[in-house]
């Protein structure tokens, strides 16, 4: 006997991905007229964190400063994403619309590489983790570096190694 599988597949993961993320948008609206959030982002709230260190390797590059914290903690393919960043002179949440959009990238690559499911897409994208990818920090790139690289190891290893010098 051979095995079936009865999950239905869709034609186009990009718009189950839109239709999630329009719902958490709109679910963020009616909570906050509840008043259940205060807050939206902005450019003070996004810039938290790992951001500055972003921002300085966009204005600066690498530096070393003796007895102080520097910037050369990431790894030497790193500016990929604040070049990015930096050609497309976005704001914080300018670059988290473009991180919204790698992650859909990747999450379209990943369902057409194994023909996932409406169900197995909605999943995918509700990961709690990857709320790091609608942030400006640079694992929304890293996600569709590492999507590549598995679509390149069953298709095309052109992909593959476009994901692995991207990763």
């Amino acid at each position: 006997l051979k095995y079936k599988s009865y999950q239905k597949q869709i034609e186009n993961p990009a718009m189950i991905f839109a239709f999630h993320c329009s719902f958490l948008f709109f679910l963020y609206l009616i909570l906050s007229f509840f008043g259940l959030i205060s807050e939206f982002p902005t450019e003070f709230s996004l810039n938290q964190y790992d951001v500055s260190w972003y921002q300085s390797i966009i204005s600066n590059g690498y530096v070393i400063n003796e007895g102080q914290q520097s910037n050369v903690a990431f790894f030497p393919l790193f500016p990929l994403f604040p070049l990015i960043w930096k050609l497309l002179h976005l704001s914080n949440v300018g670059i988290s619309c473009v991180n919204l959009l790698f992650l859909g990238l990747g999450a379209f690559v990943l369902a057409k590489t194994y023909k996932l499911s409406s169900q197995t897409i909605l999943l995918l994208c509700s990961t709690p983790s990857l709320f790091f990818c609608y942030i400006p920090y640079s694992e929304a790139l890293f996600f569709l570096a590492g999507s590549l690289i598995i679509y390149g190891f069953r298709n095309n290893y052109w992909w593959l190694i476009a994901g692995i010098f991207m990763a």
